[in-house]
């Protein structure tokens, strides 16, 4: 399953979007799934590139498709 972010498009990074979608969507994902399975549910998390130059570069917090993939792989 492939589970595409808001804000990958320059016009589309409002950061109250990416809130809802990339840690919210993420967020009831995970409460679906752990609610609604018999059994131990696994999810894999790749991080983007700039999820992986985070540590080195923190300016890039400030754009918020960056930002909000940054928490959702945290959650």
């Amino acid at each position: 399953m492939h589970l595409a972010s808001a804000g990958v498009k320059a016009v589309s990074r409002q950061l109250d979007d990416c809130l809802r979608v990339n840690v919210g969507g993420l967020t009831q994902l995970l409460t679906s799934l752990t609610a609604n399975s018999p059994r131990l549910v696994r999810v894999v998390l790749t991080p983007t590139f700039y999820e992986r130059a985070v540590a080195q570069h923190p300016a890039l917090l400030a754009n918020p498709y960056i930002a909000t993939k940054h928490i959702a792989t945290q959650v």
